[in-house]
């Protein structure tokens, strides 16, 4: 498996940056399992945050309609970053929230 091929490009909007990470995830989603740590950008990336928390919720709905058990917290050593930040963190949460109640669990918002 390669690792992502996309680096920090001063010519690409903040949205196209971010939707060229999500689309190589997906597609490497889409021929199988992939290692979300492959994706991610390197923590030096300004928007290492914004794209963290992106992959961290495509891969929250990928395993979802997957049917596979998820958990917010099992991201937290891959995107520690993402973590420390208050907004990509209700993102994420909120993600996570939305997802599990999608599936019928009895979750709360907190």
């Amino acid at each position: 498996m390669s690792e992502a091929p996309i680096e920090h490009t001063a010519s690409l909007s903040v949205e196209a940056e971010l939707e060229a990470f999500v689309a190589a995830y997906e597609a490497a989603l889409a021929h199988g399992a992939a290692e979300l740590e492959h994706y991610l950008p390197p923590t030096e990336h300004p928007r290492h945050v914004e794209i963290a928390a992106e992959l961290v919720r495509v891969d929250l709905e990928w395993r979802s309609s997957r049917n596979e058990v998820f958990s917010l917290d099992s991201y937290r050593s891959l995107a520690p970053a993402a973590f420390d930040d208050a907004d990509a963190r209700a993102a994420m949460a909120f993600e996570e929230y939305r997802l599990r109640r999608a599936n019928g669990e009895a979750v709360e918002r907190t």
